[in-house]
């Protein structure tokens, strides 16, 4: 087959046609980093990009971007130096879109989008260390959404170290302002960013257990993006309004921000904190205040802000509705549930871990202690149950489908025979052998 030729084939259920690509397509031979694969491919790459990973991760706004992709076609010379950081976010946009334009096994689509990530890079290496723009950063948190997502975890956390420093460079921590100097497109794409930028830093700690690169009294001058899909922000609007009784996609973006916040309380107060000042502080409030009743006090305090969040969240991410709605809330509403009960599995397993050492005597903190693990393991079994189902009916990517499995199951929490207690009080039973570690970091997958 030839490089400009493909091949479409059928695949059941899914919204995006499948295509099987000749790998000569994604060679370098000869065109260096500024050239585009064929027409085709690159539409289909691009479509699926907008279709399955958008909708996740609006970093982008999809109408600029693809009036900008449509003029590279119409003018044979894109190579300038201007558009150079913009060659690398396209790079980006299409590796991800070959996970969804594929009808091999997973090592096709891996050597697929490896020609565009190791594009993507050479061109973002070639610009960092000397000038920043809005396409570059957005090129560096895509980059750095995929090195997480397949697991080069600390390749990710050092592209994010440049990821933040090139951001605030370009003053996207400074909160956009309505004196008509931006326009509205610029405007609400510099506010998702910024976001995007907090989230995933927040992401990486809970991750690798390490302090956060964004402190929140920088992250919060900023305001929150727009609750309007990207159809409806136009630079001709000035105040892009979302049409009434329509509920934004753009919507899931700003809780999972929202989420971010308690996530930053989570780890100060139960994994981050220094423990000789938290045992001072706690000495001077409350004398006889225990490391157990911290934890354990701590724990359901965040717990119930964690419970709000979720219960003041918009229903269409959190119920089903009665009428079908469509595939890209049923998308949003399965991950928003994996990550509450990530988040959820990350607040309560200190408790779960002094449990299963027998470390708890007083009996009222037992009962709490107890309460506690039953959460984790139910928490842990749903959402092996909603991957499961959400990967089958293809409302999961696969980058993130076994990172999920291998993180949120209780047989990777280092069960002793006292732990394998907790597991049979939710009403069932596993083979709990382990080695009996501990492990002291937040190690939690993230959607």
């Amino acid at each position: 087959m030839r490089a400009h030729e493909i091949q479409t084939v059928s695949l059941e259920d899914s919204a995006v046609p499948a295509t099987l690509i000749s790998p000569s397509v994604f060679e370098d031979e000869g065109c260096g980093h500024y050239k585009l694969p064929p027409r085709q491919v690159a539409n289909e790459l691009i479509d699926a990009y907008f279709e399955r990973v958008h909708v996740l991760y609006p970093f982008l706004h999809e109408g600029s971007f693809r009036a900008h992709y449509e003029q590279l076609w119409a003018d044979p010379d894109f190579s300038r130096p201007s558009e150079t950081s913009w060659l690398a976010l396209a790079n980006l946009v299409f590796a991800y879109g070959c996970e969804f334009c594929r009808a091999g096994q997973t090592d096709e689509f891996d050597k697929h989008a490896l020609a565009f990530i190791e594009r993507a890079k050479s061109i973002i290496l070639s610009l960092v260390f000397r000038s920043a723009d809005l396409p570059l950063v957005q090129a560096l948190l895509l980059l750095c959404h995929y090195l997480q997502g397949t697991l080069a975890l600390n390749e990710c956390w050092n592209f994010a170290g440049l990821m933040i420093r090139n951001a605030i460079s370009i003053g996207l921590h400074v909160n956009p302002t309505d004196d008509g100097n931006l326009l509205p497109v610029e405007k609400e794409s510099r506010k998702r960013l910024w976001w995007g930028c907090l989230v995933l830093d927040r992401t990486l700690c809970m991750k690798l257990g390490r302090p956060p690169s964004i402190r929140s009294t920088d992250a919060h001058e900023v305001d929150l993006p727009l609750e309007v899909d990207d159809q409806y922000i136009v630079d001709t609007s000035l105040v892009p309004p979302q049409p009434s009784g329509r509920p934004s996609r753009i919507s899931f973006f700003v809780q999972t921000i929202k989420q971010s916040h308690i996530i930053d309380c989570i780890l100060a107060k139960v994994y981050l904190a220094n423990p000789k000042v938290q045992k001072r502080q706690d000495q001077t409030l409350l004398s006889h205040r225990t490391d157990e009743s911290s934890v354990l006090g701590d724990a359901f305090l965040l717990d119930g802000q964690l419970q709000a969040w979720w219960n003041e969240m918009p229903p269409h991410l959190r119920e089903e509705p009665a009428l079908p709605d469509g595939i890209d809330f049923q998308r949003q509403r399965r991950v928003m549930r994996i990550r509450f009960l990530q988040i959820r599995l990350l607040l309560q397993r200190p408790i779960f871990l002094l449990f299963s050492k027998d470390q708890i005597n007083d009996e009222f903190m037992r009962a709490g202690a107890i309460a506690s693990s039953r959460v984790c393991v139910s928490a842990a079994q749903e959402t092996i149950q909603l991957i499961h189902q959400g990967y089958n009916r293809q409302l999961l990517n696969s980058l993130w489908y076994n990172l999920h499995c291998k993180c949120s199951s209780p047989f990777n929490w280092g069960f002793d025979s006292r732990a394998s207690r907790c597991v049979h009080l939710s009403g069932r039973s596993y083979d709990s052998s382990g080695d009996g570690k501990v492990f002291t970091q937040p190690v939690v997958a993230t959607t």
